[in-house]
């Protein structure tokens, strides 16, 4: 384990937190098996308002091949690109020079 498993982590809550429910159910081992093998539901179905750009990132983070999740700062960086306004609109803000 290593810091991208904090980073699968992050994307797990913040799946939580756009869709309103947990990405796996299920007894421990099958929840175990779920978070190393089975894909998570689509995000963007059941989060429909949700910006496209954050769904993208939240699918990155939980990527079940940790060499393609992003770190930290990566993460970082693609929220700081992210408006509040955007999350009413579903669009994002291209610019980060332009918070």
């Amino acid at each position: 384990m290593d810091a991208r498993s904090d980073t699968y982590s992050l994307g797990i809550m913040l799946f939580e937190l756009l869709s309103g429910r947990t990405p796996f159910a299920g007894e421990w081992g099958e929840l175990i098996g779920a978070h190393l093998y089975m894909r998570p539901p689509q995000l963007a179905g059941l989060a429909p308002d949700a910006p496209s750009a954050l769904v993208t990132l939240i699918e990155r983070m939980m990527s079940k091949d940790r060499a393609e999740r992003p770190t930290m700062t990566e993460v970082r960086a693609e929220l700081a690109r992210l408006r509040p306004g955007d999350f009413h609109s579903g669009r994002v803000h291209e610019s980060a020079a332009d918070p």
